[in-house]
């Protein structure tokens, strides 16, 4: 065993200096979150590392827009890209709340693209949003209204996406009973009773859970941004390769999690469908 993590360890000289107070705390706790979980799940980290390097191959690959319906999806990509990769560092930190309510505006940006490509007639509709009351009113028909039907529809990826969606839009990104439940806590004594929320996530069954469908969603929204520029990109070797070996990786690591943490992960749903119950 090595010795305890310290400030020096985890605090540049000048955040040791600049830092004060709770917040210093919770800064330092949060990287070293970030830190251990880098070392002490790998697997996960070099999954996460892979979809990264998938998704800048294929930005590389499309750096010249060929038709102009593109344009605005391959914006709403890379803005789904950039959601991604901060979820990617909050879900490392332990924020998994935060992590899903960062990454439900990517998985919109992505379906929302993918909408845009198939009927290119809706880009204007997407950027006159703020435009006007009739606007917003179209925009809403078009974008927020029956959302399985209109934007997660056409495609087994899109499909996916939606549950993730689901899953996102009550653990993420709201103030409500799944997002705040996991992380309350409450300690009786024979005086007094003691209430508080955990900032980060201590779990480590949900951690890992979360972490894999962190991943799961973030891989279906490389395939609908694969699925709208398949033509160019399925005609670079590399990027086929790319994307054969992280499936293959992504099917290994899903097995690795059942074998060591289904039994608990079991457990805790079962809790939950008897605390919805009761």
């Amino acid at each position: 065993m090595g010795r305890p993590a310290t400030d020096a360890d985890i605090l540049l000289p000048f955040e040791a200096e600049t830092l004060k107070g709770d917040f210093r705390e919770f800064f330092r706790v949060k990287r070293g979150n970030f830190l251990a979980s880098i070392q002490g799940l790998p697997g996960f980290w070099a999954a996460f590392q892979r979809l990264d390097d998938i998704w800048m191959r294929e930005e590389e690959d499309l750096q010249v827009v060929t038709e102009i319906k593109q344009l605005v999806p391959r914006l709403l990509f890379i803005h789904a890209l950039l959601k991604f990769r901060i979820a990617r560092e909050l879900a490392f930190s332990r924020c998994m709340a935060e992590a899903w309510g960062v990454l439900r505006v990517g998985i919109e940006s992505v379906a929302f693209a993918s909408k845009i490509y198939r009927e290119p007639q809706m880009a204007q509709v997407w950027t006159s949003k703020d435009d006007g009351k009739a606007e917003r009113r179209a925009f809403k028909e078009a974008f927020e209204d029956r959302k399985e039907a209109l934007l997660f529809s056409g495609s087994p990826a899109l499909v996916e996406l939606y549950h993730h969606w689901q899953l996102s839009s009550d653990y993420g990104s709201h103030t409500s009973v799944s997002s705040i439940g996991t992380r309350f806590r409450q300690a009786e004594t024979k005086e007094t009773i003691d209430w508080h929320l955990e900032f980060f996530e201590a779990d480590e069954t949900r951690s890992v859970t979360s972490l894999y469908s962190l991943l799961d969603a973030a891989y279906h929204m490389e395939r609908v941004f694969h699925d709208v520029f398949k033509t160019r990109l399925d005609l670079d070797p590399t990027l086929v390769r790319m994307r054969r070996e992280f499936l293959r990786e992504h099917k290994k690591l899903a097995r690795a999690i059942l074998a060591k943490y289904g039994t608990e992960i079991i457990a805790q749903l079962r809790t939950g469908e008897q605390s919805s119950n009761g």
